[in-house]
């Protein structure tokens, strides 16, 4: 992302696609070069994979997923004009910040790993308030630049720590029909990607600045804390009797 920022601010944005073209096809090819083939563990029937679902915590999940993790999307969307019209960074530090940033999702993803493992649920709830409480300590403290770039690094390993859980416990919920789930999961992460990015430009046509849309982050944070405490126990698949598949990081 840092880079992609500075070939369009030098360049071209058409230059950044490109590239983006280009990490794709070398992805790809490593995948198919370097990634062994698994044995598949899981039912196959279609109607199996449906079934899963019918489970209301898979749901809850899921809303959780688009409306709490669209906080992050609310907030990181327009980080770059918040860095540059109410920090007062030059265009050229953009691209720092967002290599810090991007420190703080690897940061985020060690973290929320090792809290997923322990204890999903309670992780859920834990990043969830963080999230809320960073993204107001940002909106409130933007215009301070020491503050504002330490609040990005912070925000950034809440939101990408959030991920773990949810997947974790998505797989959970959808014991035996796990590919389904994890697909309908990352669905749900492209959802709150469009609707954090629209909701926080709502206010940012309204004419109340910058900061506004990382209020409306931490306000989507909070929702989806209230969607999670319907959660219950740690995710138990709909039916006692669908087979155990694979069971995410913990193994457990």
């Amino acid at each position: 992302m840092p880079f992609g920022t500075f070939l369009g601010q030098h360049f071209s944005w058409r230059l950044t696609f490109g590239v983006v073209a280009l990490i794709g096809a070398l992805a790809a090819w490593s995948t198919w070069r370097w990634i062994p083939r698994l044995q598949d563990t899981q039912q196959d029937d279609l109607r199996t994979q449906l079934q899963a679902l019918r489970n209301p915590q898979l749901w809850l999940i899921l809303g959780v997923t688009m409306i709490g993790f669209g906080g992050m999307f609310a907030g990181f969307s327009y980080i770059a004009p918040l860095m540059t019209e109410v920090t007062g960074f030059q265009a050229g530090a953009v691209t720092p910040v967002l290599m810090l940033a991007g420190l703080g999702m690897v940061a985020g993803n060690l973290l929320g790993g090792r809290m997923a493992d322990r204890a999903p649920r309670a992780a859920l709830y834990v990043l969830l308030i963080a999230l809320a409480v960073v993204l107001t300590l940002l909106a409130l403290l933007a215009h301070t630049p020491l503050a504002a770039v330490a609040l990005v690094f912070a925000f950034t390993t809440v939101a990408f720590a959030l991920t773990n859980p949810l997947q974790l416990m998505i797989i959970r919920a959808a014991q035996g029909a796990e590919t389904l789930a994890a697909a309908t999961n990352q669905s749900a992460f492209n959802i709150a990607n469009a609707l954090g990015a629209f909701l926080g430009g709502l206010p940012i046509a309204a004419g109340y600045g910058y900061t506004s849309p990382v209020f409306v982050g931490a306000g989507l944070a909070a929702a989806g804390l209230l969607i999670a405490l319907g959660i219950r126990g740690e995710a138990t698949p709909a039916k006692a009797g669908v087979p155990r598949g694979a069971q995410g990081p913990s193994g457990d």
